[in-house]
């Protein structure tokens, strides 16, 4: 599997999961701190109208 192979999965894998636009997934993007993720297990939750039970306060 090439790298940017690799990389569209995981892509895609943070999209399905953390229920994000695809836009808003890039290699500069922290997962917890711009995605509002504390993990792909499917529990999490972040803001933009979703539960926030799970979301840190990252400071």
């Amino acid at each position: 599997m090439q790298r940017s192979e690799v990389e569209q999965k995981i892509k895609e894998i943070i999209v399905e999961r953390l229920r994000v636009e695809p836009e808003a997934v890039t290699p500069e993007k922290h997962i917890q701190r711009d995605l509002s993720a504390d993990s792909l297990d499917g529990g999490s939750r972040h803001a933009h109208g979703r539960d926030v039970r799970h979301r840190r306060d990252p400071r």
